[in-house]
Order: C-alpha cells, then sequence, then structure tokens
C-alpha cells in the first residue's frame, strides 16, 4: 500500500471520530434542551390546570360572599371600609380592606 494513502486513511479516520465526537455532543445537547423546554411546558400545563381547579373549587364561596356583599347597604359597606364599586375587587389578589377610620379617633373626641 502506497504511504501516502495509509496517511490519508489516517488522517481521514481521525477526522471521521472527530466529527462522530462532535455528532453525539450535539445529540446530547439537544436531548437536553428538548427535556427542559418539555419540562417547562409540562410545568406551565399543570399550574395552569391547578389554577382553574382552584377557580372553580372556590368559585361557589366567592359566589356567596360577593351576593351577600351586595345585599348590605352603603352604610354597612363604609362600615367594614368598602365602597359599592370595590365590591366586585375583593377577590383581586392584591386587595386590601382599609378600615373606615384605620382606629384612629375623629379629633375632639374621648376613647
Amino acid at each position: 500500500m502506497n504511504p501516502h494513502f495509509a496517511n490519508l486513511e489516517t488522517s481521514l479516520s481521525a477526522r471521521a471520530a472527530t466529527i462522530e465526537a462532535i455528532h453525539q455532543e450535539a445529540a446530547a445537547a439537544r436531548a437536553a434542551a428538548r427535556s427542559r423546554v418539555f419540562g417547562h411546558a409540562f410545568k406551565a400545563f399543570g399550574a395552569g390546570v391547578g389554577a382553574v381547579l382552584t377557580a372553580i373549587a372556590t368559585w361557589p364561596t366567592k359566589r356567596d360572599t360577593y351576593k351577600a356583599l351586595d345585599q348590605l347597604s352603603d352604610t354597612q359597606l363604609a362600615d367594614i371600609g368598602l365602597a359599592r364599586g370595590e365590591i366586585s375587587r375583593v377577590f383581586e389578589p392584591g386587595f386590601a380592606l382599609q378600615a373606615a377610620n384605620d382606629g384612629v379617633l375623629p379629633t375632639g373626641r374621648a376613647a
């Protein structure tokens, strides 16, 4: 066999091994990326399903509370620190009732 061809064959097999190693690394990176994407997708889907189930489970209580608040007079609502227009906001996550007098007595009155 010609020594030139032997060197060429050795060089080609070394390159083939390098290409195969790169291919294996790329396949592993692709599999890891897919795993992360599907993991995030399933987590988001699970969170969405959980939120829907929680909303369904809490709906009757929220509806009853809304009806009870809606039946109060404006004066009664003011006593608990709520205006009629705020009834629909009671169930928002950041909503906080502010007491009518915030625990502060009006000036000129004794405790």
